[in-house]
């Protein structure tokens, strides 16, 4: 029962690190698309006020 749990443990830790750095890439990717949104807004506001 003991030998499962560490075994079972150490899967996780190795999920962990593969899932972590995966997540932080995910984030960072969002992140951006997020600011290259807000951008796009921006831009087509200042579009659409230049033309009112």
């Amino acid at each position: 029962m003991i030998l499962f749990r560490e075994c079972h443990g150490a899967h996780f830790l190795t999920q962990l690190h593969y899932t972590i750095p995966l997540l932080t890439v995910l984030f960072l990717l969002w992140r951006i698309a997020v600011d290259c949104q807000i951008e796009q807004v921006i831009i087509v506001n200042l579009a659409a006020l230049r033309y009112l």
